[in-house]
Protein backbone atom coordinates (compact mmCIF):
# COMPACT_ATOMS: atom_id res chain seq x y z
CA UNK A 1 0.00 0.00 0.00
CA UNK A 2 1.12 3.47 -0.40
CA UNK A 3 -0.19 5.80 1.96
CA UNK A 4 -1.89 9.59 1.16
CA UNK A 5 -2.88 12.41 3.17
CA UNK A 6 -5.07 15.06 1.08
CA UNK A 7 -3.62 18.89 1.77
CA UNK A 8 -5.66 21.73 0.95
CA UNK A 9 -3.74 24.46 -1.11
CA UNK A 10 -4.35 28.16 -3.10
CA UNK A 11 -3.35 28.16 -6.02
CA UNK A 12 -3.35 32.34 -6.50
CA UNK A 13 -7.33 32.87 -5.88
CA UNK A 14 -8.08 29.45 -6.85
CA UNK A 15 -8.80 26.38 -4.50
CA UNK A 16 -6.68 23.15 -5.06
CA UNK A 17 -5.88 19.71 -3.71
CA UNK A 18 -2.34 18.56 -3.20
CA UNK A 19 -1.57 14.82 -2.06
CA UNK A 20 1.40 13.71 -0.10
CA UNK A 21 2.15 10.02 -0.07
CA UNK A 22 3.92 8.39 2.27
CA UNK A 23 6.78 5.59 2.37
CA UNK A 24 6.08 2.92 -0.17
CA UNK A 25 4.50 -0.61 1.92
CA UNK A 26 5.26 -4.23 -0.02
CA UNK A 27 5.49 -7.29 1.61
CA UNK A 28 9.50 -8.13 1.40
CA UNK A 29 9.06 -11.60 -0.03
CA UNK A 30 7.20 -9.88 -3.12
CA UNK A 31 9.44 -6.81 -3.43
CA UNK A 32 9.81 -5.40 -6.74
CA UNK A 33 9.78 -2.58 -8.80
CA UNK A 34 6.49 -3.79 -10.29
CA UNK A 35 4.54 -3.19 -6.95
CA UNK A 36 5.68 0.83 -6.88
CA UNK A 37 5.09 1.18 -9.96
CA UNK A 38 1.62 -0.11 -9.66
CA UNK A 39 1.21 2.24 -6.90
CA UNK A 40 2.52 5.53 -7.85
CA UNK A 41 1.04 4.83 -11.23
CA UNK A 42 -2.44 4.89 -9.08
CA UNK A 43 -1.54 7.64 -7.26
CA UNK A 44 -0.65 10.00 -10.11
CA UNK A 45 -4.17 9.27 -11.13
CA UNK A 46 -5.88 10.60 -8.43
CA UNK A 47 -8.21 13.32 -8.44
CA UNK A 48 -5.50 16.03 -6.87
CA UNK A 49 -4.15 18.86 -8.69
CA UNK A 50 -1.05 18.01 -7.49
CA UNK A 51 1.33 15.52 -5.65
CA UNK A 52 4.35 15.65 -3.35
CA UNK A 53 6.65 13.46 -1.82
CA UNK A 54 9.48 15.57 0.06
CA UNK A 55 11.48 12.46 2.05
CA UNK A 56 12.29 11.13 -0.87
CA UNK A 57 15.34 8.92 -1.31
CA UNK A 58 16.95 8.29 -4.62
CA UNK A 59 15.62 4.92 -5.22
CA UNK A 60 12.05 6.98 -5.49
CA UNK A 61 13.63 9.72 -7.13
CA UNK A 62 14.34 7.41 -10.29
CA UNK A 63 11.22 6.03 -10.38
CA UNK A 64 9.01 9.17 -9.85
CA UNK A 65 10.74 10.79 -12.95
CA UNK A 66 10.29 7.73 -15.21
CA UNK A 67 6.43 7.89 -14.19
CA UNK A 68 6.46 10.92 -15.59
CA UNK A 69 7.22 13.19 -11.97
CA UNK A 70 9.85 15.61 -11.79
CA UNK A 71 12.39 17.15 -8.42
CA UNK A 72 11.44 20.14 -7.36
CA UNK A 73 15.08 21.32 -7.05
CA UNK A 74 15.05 24.65 -5.33
CA UNK A 75 13.07 22.84 -2.74
CA UNK A 76 15.06 19.93 -2.29
CA UNK A 77 18.08 22.62 -0.70
CA UNK A 78 18.42 22.55 2.76
CA UNK A 79 20.41 25.19 4.61
CA UNK A 80 22.60 24.44 7.96
CA UNK A 81 23.58 26.63 10.24
CA UNK A 82 26.19 25.72 12.58
CA UNK A 83 25.84 26.93 16.83
CA UNK A 84 28.44 24.62 18.06
CA UNK A 85 30.55 23.61 15.30
CA UNK A 86 33.25 21.85 17.62
CA UNK A 87 30.20 19.58 19.34
CA UNK A 88 29.30 19.07 15.78
CA UNK A 89 32.40 17.88 14.14
CA UNK A 90 32.85 15.59 17.69
CA UNK A 91 29.27 14.00 17.65
CA UNK A 92 29.87 13.45 13.89
CA UNK A 93 33.00 11.68 15.18
CA UNK A 94 31.32 10.19 17.89
CA UNK A 95 29.42 8.24 15.68
CA UNK A 96 32.11 7.10 12.99
CA UNK A 97 35.11 5.95 15.37
CA UNK A 98 34.52 2.88 17.42
CA UNK A 99 35.50 3.68 20.84
CA UNK A 100 34.17 7.32 22.53
CA UNK A 101 37.26 7.56 24.79
CA UNK A 102 38.79 9.87 22.60
CA UNK A 103 35.61 12.26 22.20
CA UNK A 104 35.31 12.23 25.94
CA UNK A 105 38.70 13.69 26.23
CA UNK A 106 38.16 16.44 23.84
CA UNK A 107 34.49 17.05 24.72
CA UNK A 108 35.85 20.10 27.63
CA UNK A 109 38.08 21.56 24.74
CA UNK A 110 35.05 21.36 21.94
CA UNK A 111 32.87 22.85 24.82
CA UNK A 112 35.74 26.30 25.41
CA UNK A 113 35.88 26.24 21.60
CA UNK A 114 31.71 26.43 20.95
CA UNK A 115 31.55 29.17 23.83
CA UNK A 116 34.00 31.26 22.31
CA UNK A 117 32.48 31.06 18.65
CA UNK A 118 29.00 31.95 20.00
CA UNK A 119 30.57 35.36 21.24
CA UNK A 120 31.68 36.08 17.68
CA UNK A 121 30.33 39.05 16.27
CA UNK A 122 28.12 36.73 13.30
CA UNK A 123 26.99 34.07 16.23
CA UNK A 124 26.02 36.01 19.56
CA UNK A 125 22.35 33.70 19.79
CA UNK A 126 22.49 34.75 23.32
CA UNK A 127 21.88 38.14 22.80
CA UNK A 128 18.26 38.53 22.88
CA UNK A 129 16.27 41.06 20.78
CA UNK A 130 14.76 43.76 23.37
CA UNK A 131 11.78 44.83 20.11
CA UNK A 132 10.60 41.38 20.48
CA UNK A 133 9.90 38.84 22.14
CA UNK A 134 8.35 34.99 21.68
CA UNK A 135 6.02 32.63 23.50
CA UNK A 136 3.18 29.53 22.28
CA UNK A 137 2.36 29.05 19.22
CA UNK A 138 -1.24 30.84 18.95
CA UNK A 139 -3.34 28.65 16.31
CA UNK A 140 -5.69 31.16 15.18
CA UNK A 141 -3.05 33.87 14.51
CA UNK A 142 -1.17 31.56 12.39
CA UNK A 143 -4.26 30.72 10.37
CA UNK A 144 -4.89 34.54 10.43
CA UNK A 145 -1.11 35.66 9.34
CA UNK A 146 -0.40 32.69 6.85
CA UNK A 147 -2.31 33.51 3.56
CA UNK A 148 -0.91 37.49 4.83
CA UNK A 149 2.23 36.97 5.03
CA UNK A 150 2.53 34.18 1.89
CA UNK A 151 0.49 36.58 -0.33
CA UNK A 152 3.64 36.65 -2.46
CA UNK A 153 4.06 33.33 -3.04
CA UNK A 154 1.45 31.79 -5.83
CA UNK A 155 1.22 28.33 -4.50
CA UNK A 156 0.62 27.94 -0.38
CA UNK A 157 -1.23 25.75 1.98
CA UNK A 158 -4.75 26.32 3.32
CA UNK A 159 -5.09 25.75 7.14
CA UNK A 160 -7.55 26.36 9.19
CA UNK A 161 -7.78 25.61 13.23
CA UNK A 162 -9.05 22.06 13.53
CA UNK A 163 -6.74 21.10 10.54
CA UNK A 164 -3.18 23.24 11.62
CA UNK A 165 -4.21 21.30 15.38
CA UNK A 166 -4.06 17.81 14.10
CA UNK A 167 -1.44 18.63 11.59
CA UNK A 168 1.08 19.88 14.83
CA UNK A 169 -0.55 17.02 17.27
CA UNK A 170 0.84 14.55 14.25
CA UNK A 171 4.15 16.21 14.17
CA UNK A 172 4.66 16.32 18.01
CA UNK A 173 4.48 12.38 18.10
CA UNK A 174 7.44 11.81 16.34
CA UNK A 175 10.39 12.38 18.29
CA UNK A 176 13.81 10.73 15.99
CA UNK A 177 14.80 14.63 15.95
CA UNK A 178 13.88 15.25 19.75
CA UNK A 179 10.59 17.17 20.95
CA UNK A 180 8.65 19.61 19.13
CA UNK A 181 9.09 23.01 19.61
CA UNK A 182 6.07 25.75 18.49
CA UNK A 183 7.00 29.17 19.11
CA UNK A 184 5.48 32.69 18.06
CA UNK A 185 7.12 35.80 17.68
CA UNK A 186 5.73 39.20 18.22
CA UNK A 187 6.97 42.79 18.29
CA UNK A 188 6.82 44.62 21.37
CA UNK A 189 3.27 46.13 20.05
CA UNK A 190 2.35 42.67 20.37
CA UNK A 191 2.04 42.06 16.64
CA UNK A 192 2.82 38.82 14.90
CA UNK A 193 6.04 39.06 13.31
CA UNK A 194 6.37 34.98 12.60
CA UNK A 195 6.90 31.57 13.77
CA UNK A 196 9.24 28.78 14.01
CA UNK A 197 8.32 25.15 14.76
CA UNK A 198 11.38 23.11 15.37
CA UNK A 199 12.48 19.72 16.57
CA UNK A 200 15.68 19.72 18.89
CA UNK A 201 17.67 17.79 21.59
CA UNK A 202 21.08 18.27 22.88
CA UNK A 203 24.03 17.26 21.20
CA UNK A 204 22.27 17.22 17.63
CA UNK A 205 21.03 18.91 15.02
CA UNK A 206 17.80 20.57 15.15
CA UNK A 207 15.23 20.04 12.75
CA UNK A 208 12.93 23.39 11.24
CA UNK A 209 9.71 21.83 10.54
CA UNK A 210 8.33 25.61 9.48
CA UNK A 211 9.59 28.71 9.56
CA UNK A 212 7.26 31.73 8.63
CA UNK A 213 8.30 35.59 9.00
CA UNK A 214 6.03 38.75 8.02
CA UNK A 215 8.09 40.76 5.73
CA UNK A 216 11.09 42.69 7.21
CA UNK A 217 10.63 40.46 10.56
CA UNK A 218 12.76 37.53 9.34
CA UNK A 219 15.94 38.91 11.01
CA UNK A 220 14.02 38.90 14.15
CA UNK A 221 12.22 35.24 13.85
CA UNK A 222 15.60 33.86 12.83
CA UNK A 223 17.52 35.22 15.95
CA UNK A 224 14.94 34.03 18.16
CA UNK A 225 15.53 30.18 16.46
CA UNK A 226 18.62 30.23 16.71
CA UNK A 227 18.70 31.52 20.33
CA UNK A 228 16.31 28.87 21.36
CA UNK A 229 18.43 26.26 19.88
CA UNK A 230 21.54 27.20 21.09
CA UNK A 231 20.17 27.34 24.89
CA UNK A 232 18.41 23.72 23.95
CA UNK A 233 22.06 22.62 22.98
CA UNK A 234 21.71 22.11 19.76
CA UNK A 235 24.84 21.33 17.29
CA UNK A 236 23.04 23.28 14.18
CA UNK A 237 19.92 24.17 12.77
CA UNK A 238 18.52 22.88 9.32
CA UNK A 239 15.62 23.83 7.55
CA UNK A 240 14.39 23.29 3.73
CA UNK A 241 15.43 26.45 1.23
CA UNK A 242 12.18 28.73 0.66
CA UNK A 243 13.88 31.35 -1.90
CA UNK A 244 11.87 34.11 -0.79
CA UNK A 245 14.31 34.21 1.97
CA UNK A 246 17.29 32.82 0.36
CA UNK A 247 19.10 36.17 0.47
CA UNK A 248 18.65 36.65 3.81
CA UNK A 249 20.17 32.67 5.41
CA UNK A 250 22.94 33.38 3.27
CA UNK A 251 23.40 36.73 5.08
CA UNK A 252 22.89 34.77 8.28
CA UNK A 253 25.67 32.72 7.41
CA UNK A 254 23.72 29.78 6.56
CA UNK A 255 25.16 26.70 4.06
CA UNK A 256 23.08 25.36 1.33
CA UNK A 257 23.68 22.09 0.21
CA UNK A 258 21.54 19.02 -1.74
CA UNK A 259 21.44 16.35 0.51
CA UNK A 260 18.80 14.04 2.08
CA UNK A 261 15.69 13.40 0.58
CA UNK A 262 14.54 14.65 -2.43
CA UNK A 263 11.30 16.92 -3.42
CA UNK A 264 9.15 15.42 -6.19
CA UNK A 265 6.11 16.68 -7.81
CA UNK A 266 3.64 15.77 -10.42
CA UNK A 267 0.62 17.51 -11.65
CA UNK A 268 -1.32 17.51 -14.93
CA UNK A 269 -1.36 21.56 -14.88
CA UNK A 270 1.63 22.61 -16.11
CA UNK A 271 1.20 26.05 -14.38
CA UNK A 272 0.88 24.54 -11.10
CA UNK A 273 4.23 22.47 -11.90
CA UNK A 274 5.56 25.66 -13.18
CA UNK A 275 4.76 27.76 -9.98
CA UNK A 276 6.28 25.30 -7.83
CA UNK A 277 9.51 24.12 -9.62
CA UNK A 278 9.86 27.63 -10.22
CA UNK A 279 10.54 28.58 -6.41
CA UNK A 280 6.97 30.78 -6.21
CA UNK A 281 5.60 27.93 -3.64
CA UNK A 282 5.65 27.57 0.03
CA UNK A 283 6.19 23.91 0.56
CA UNK A 284 7.53 23.86 4.00
CA UNK A 285 8.21 20.02 5.61
CA UNK A 286 5.32 20.59 7.72
CA UNK A 287 2.86 19.96 4.26
CA UNK A 288 4.02 16.50 3.42
CA UNK A 289 5.94 13.54 4.33
CA UNK A 290 9.30 14.67 5.96
CA UNK A 291 7.94 14.58 9.64
CA UNK A 292 5.99 10.92 9.17
CA UNK A 293 8.98 8.64 8.75
CA UNK A 294 7.15 5.24 10.56
CA UNK A 295 10.79 4.04 11.89
CA UNK A 296 12.21 5.47 15.45
CA UNK A 297 9.57 7.98 16.48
Amino acid sequence: FLGVMPRPMMFGTEHIRAAACTQFMVDPSKASGLAAMLLLKKFFSGPQDLSIADGANDTAYRLWVAMGGSPALLYSLHWLRPLRPAAGLLSLARQRAKSGLLSSIARPFAAVLDFLAARAAPNRFTDRDSLHRDGPVSIEAVVRALPIIMSGKSLQPVYGKDSLTWLLQQAARKTRYGPLQTRCVRDDEGALAGWYFYYCRPGHCAEVLQLVADRGKFDAVMNHLLSNAWLEGATAVRGRMDPLVAKQLSDRHCWFRRDGPWTLLHSRRKDVLASAQGGDAFLSRLDAEWWMSFTSG
